[in-house]
């Protein structure tokens, strides 16, 4: 994934945390939590599937180290691991 979408992804996600502890603010006038609740809401699928997809990328990270190393058991199961997650992580990025 390229740089500008991981930022991108960063800023949607950090957003979405903002809008939250900004509802959760007292002060906030009824019209203003209804504007940050329909942001919220719908942030949060897009959240969710970024908190899916950062685990199977960091997993994919390490498989491929383990894979460029030197012990041949190691290097079935990272390869093994790899070819599970390339399979899962378009579904992942597509979320």
């Amino acid at each position: 994934m390229d740089a500008a979408l991981e930022t991108r992804l960063d800023q949607l996600a950090r957003r979405h945390g903002e809008i939250g502890e900004a509802m959760a603010a007292s002060g906030v006038s009824g019209a203003e939590i209804a504007k940050l609740s329909k942001e919220y809401s719908e942030l949060s699928p897009i959240v969710a599937g970024i908190a899916a997809l950062r685990p199977a990328q960091s997993e994919m990270a390490s498989a491929s180290e383990m894979a460029a190393g030197d012990a041949p058991a190691m290097k079935d199961m990272a390869e093994e691991e790899m070819q599970s997650l390339r399979e899962s992580l378009p579904a992942l990025e597509m979320r």
